[in-house]
């Protein structure tokens, strides 16, 4: 069961609820007006989303201190290749009562499209950690990337699709200095919708006030498979050498989502 500790995951919830309600209605308006068929498909999408999981985990480690988490989008996005939106998850780092973000925000803005048999993918993202107060003498958690990932699909059996990204924050969360992250991932799809896949990505923050510079690599083995409109996810993730309490970066992850 979910604990409501406080009125950010409340109003997160009604967010979440406002999201799947609004895109219910643009569906259903699309689907009823038979009589606008002949027109030229538009060039805007909004689409939204909604998962649960058995625990949030970022880039391999856990922000819901081995706890569930619940999450959802809300994204727009034009023929053009342009698009944006909003994320959002749960938070329980288990930090000091005065210091303690409840819920985090992702903005984020980019701009993706095909060459030369490629799928390419630039933007920029911003981490917002709501309820943290910056007054009680800890470094901000908020921060800035800019990010690039190129996709590739191969035309042969189980459709094996291999991607690899980088992205870049000159000041990361935390009190870090700049930060780099590589990663990579593959995949292939087998018979009944089963996509079995592994991700891997380094992660290298530069020293900031009072830190030493941080290096890690984590990775994780799964699978996923679609069931009508709903998505199920199982995986084993583990990352290498970077936190206190090791339950925290490692372990089985399992979420159920849905896209409208």
């Amino acid at each position: 069961m979910f604990k409501l500790k406080n009125t950010y995951l409340l109003n997160f919830l009604m967010f979440v609820c406002l999201l799947l309600g609004s895109a219910s209605l643009l569906a259903g308006g699309h689907e009823g007006d038979s009589s606008h068929e002949h027109k030229a498909k538009s060039p805007h999408t909004l689409s939204a989303s909604v998962t649960l999981a058995t625990e949030y985990l970022y880039r391999g480690v856990s922000q819901t201190n081995g706890d569930p988490a619940i999450q959802g989008s809300f994204d727009y996005a034009h023929s053009s290749g342009f698009y944006a939106g909003v994320w959002a998850s749960s938070l329980e780092f288990n930090s000091s009562a005065t210091n303690e973000a409840s819920l985090e925000l992702n903005y984020y803005a980019g701009y993706a499209f095909d060459l030369y048999g490629l799928s390419y993918d630039v933007g920029y993202l911003y981490y917002m950690y709501t309820g943290q107060n910056i007054d009680a003498g800890k470094a901000e958690a908020d921060f800035s990337e800019i990010y690039a990932s190129t996709t590739k699909t191969f035309d042969m059996d189980y459709s094996p699709t291999a991607s690899l990204g980088v992205a870049w924050t000159p000041d990361y969360s935390g009190g870090f200095d700049d930060g780099v992250y590589v990663n990579g991932s593959l995949s292939i799809t087998l018979p009944m919708g089963i996509s079995p896949y592994f991700s891997a990505g380094w992660q290298d923050l530069a020293a900031g006030k009072g830190d030493t510079g941080v290096d890690y690599f984590h990775y994780a083995v799964g699978a996923s498979v679609d069931i009508r409109a709903i998505t199920l996810d199982l995986s084993w993730n583990d990352a290498d050498n970077v936190c206190d309490k090791a339950s925290n970066c490692d372990g089985v992850v399992f979420s159920v989502s849905s896209t409208f």
